[in-house]
């Protein structure tokens, strides 16, 4: 039997992890080392903020798999890690990993939750650590079937409930919540779904002490075939006892990626998700693979459709992925995951956020991709968590690789959308601008008339969208290469955010604020 322990210390110095590094404070660009071995790697699955502190958890030795195990690391809002705690086994060569799609939970006591996969034991693990990363539990739950891996564990009374999904030993996969006492002990455990049907697990949410929502998919194959590939999206509700309350199920889309992941409670009483659209794209003459675009889907309280938002970037021969979403106090959600980027010839997978509104429907506020390690052979980026501070800082993790095994990679986005490597002069700026138009907006402030002019003297189709704070369309118009805006009479004074668009592709080219006085 496994005997879990935590292993903390105490860093001053940043540079004993970080690799690479902007300069300012106004965000960051961080690439992260494993701090127990020189030879294995390191990601990071989600993160957490409280105050001025960052938890951040991962799995570290993910891809050679010696020495692995989770790792949770406090890291202040200038990128200093301030201690890291490990989960390891009484041997040190430990089978406790995370998985990308799991999601951390700060409960109402300030401790961290989370779900921990043994992949030795097939089976799922709950840790808690209190402020100071002292590993205050970890309790695994056996069971008869092939795999149970949960992804998130949100509180339940005095205890917790865990989400995710179990492989039955006939083969079938379906969604389970299971619940646990204060000291760890098994309540009860319910598995969701039709016998013979595939499930996939999205994510949940606590909507009171007798209600949490999962959002789920249901997967089928209509004639053995790619193109009869179908999905659509589920999404229940449960009580504390595990009953289903009401449920829901969308229509029936093709490819396999109608799920309602990343689901969250907007405070119209509606709900968010993220599923993804299929492509088939031809690669070969007569050979098709599928490609799949994110998109946000906006339902109200009674889960009728309201709109959806595509956000790919046109690239529809390169796939883009959204794996977290975090809501603000404001109707704002920012979304993290990866898209392709192109620098003149050589092609990469880079980090992508996205900030948009969830009342209204529009064009993103902003739009920030970006890579942490960069080389012209080509490099793997992926953001899997995103958390945003009262400040309005946006924080995002994951994980960054060229040909090695992966480092751990975090950035920090101010609120208008700035990172250090995209606003001050660095070396990925000039691989960035290859690939980015420039415009000239003025007069800056005005009294709400705008002449906008790309600095590039050949024309083009471009989309100029003018929001207000709260992300509400003011204006919006097609333009080649000048036009000027004025925003509608009685437009109130203050800051107003712009964001300008490829209208063929839907690329955000530039964006920024103006100011009307």
């Amino acid at each position: 039997m496994l005997r879990a322990f935590a292993m903390q210390l105490c860093i001053t110095l940043a540079g004993m992890f970080a690799v690479v590094q902007s300069s300012g404070q106004s965000g960051f660009n961080l690439v992260f080392n494993n701090p127990l071995s020189d030879f294995s790697g390191m990601r990071f699955a989600d993160v957490v903020v409280s105050n001025d502190t960052l938890t951040v958890i991962g799995t570290y030795g993910d891809d050679s798999l010696q020495a692995t195990g989770v790792i949770v690391l406090q890291i202040d809002t200038f990128g200093h890690v301030l201690r890291y705690a490990t989960i390891i086994d009484s041997t040190g060569i430990s089978t406790f990993v995370t998985d990308p799609k799991f999601q951390a939970f700060r409960s109402s006591s300030g401790a961290v939750m989370l779900p921990v996969f043994n992949f030795y034991l097939n089976r799922t693990f709950i840790a808690e650590f209190n402020s100071t990363l002292e590993l205050l539990s970890l309790t695994g739950y056996s069971h008869e079937d092939i795999i149970m891996a949960a992804f998130q564990v949100l509180e339940l009374g005095k205890g917790k409930i865990a989400f995710g999904w179990i492989q039955r030993n006939t083969s079938e996969v379906m969604p389970f919540a299971l619940a646990v006492d204060k000291n760890g002990n098994e309540l009860w455990r319910r598995y969701y779904g039709e016998n013979n049907v595939p499930h996939e697990f999205g994510s949940a949410v606590k909507v009171s002490d007798n209600e949490y929502v999962l959002g789920c998919g249901v997967l089928g194959n209509s004639n053995g075939e790619e193109d009869g590939i179908w999905s659509q999206p589920w999404i229940f509700a449960i009580d504390s006892l595990g009953n289903i309350l009401w449920e829901w199920k969308g229509e029936k889309q093709g490819g396999n990626s109608w799920i309602a992941s990343n689901l969250r409670r907007t405070s119209d009483g509606g709900w968010v998700y993220t599923p993804s659209q299929r492509f088939l794209v031809e690669v070969f003459p007569t050979i098709f693979e599928s490609r799949y675009a994110p998109m946000l889907v906006k339902r109200d309280s009674s889960m009728n459709f309201e709109w959806n938002l595509d956000y790919d970037p046109g690239l529809r021969d390169y796939e883009t992925i959204i794996t977290d979403a975090f809501i603000d106090d404001n109707n704002q959600v920012y979304l993290a995951g990866n898209a392709g980027v192109f620098y003149g010839a050589t092609g990469a997978l880079g980090g992508r956020v996205l900030k948009a509104s969830i009342l209204t429907e529009g064009l993103p506020l902003w739009e920030v991709i970006d890579t942490g390690l960069w080389s012209v052979r080509g490099s793997g980026n992926y953001l899997t968590g995103i958390t945003v501070a009262k400040s309005g800082s946006v924080f995002a993790c994951g994980r960054t690789r060229i040909v090695s095994e992966p480092q751990a990679w975090l950035i920090k986005i101010t609120a208008d959308g700035c990172i250090d490597t995209l606003c001050t002069t660095t070396s990925l700026t000039d691989l960035i601008e290859m690939d980015k138009h420039k415009f000239n907006i003025y007069p800056n402030p005005s009294q709400g008339r705008f002449t906008i002019e790309a600095d590039k003297q050949s024309p083009g189709d471009y989309v100029f969208t003018l929001y207000d704070i709260y992300g509400r369309l003011v204006e919006q118009e097609r333009f080649d290469y000048t036009t000027t805006i004025s925003a509608p009479g009685g437009t109130p004074l203050g800051i107003y955010a712009y964001v300008i668009r490829d209208e063929t592709t839907g690329r955000q080219l530039q964006s920024g604020k103006v100011v009307i006085e």
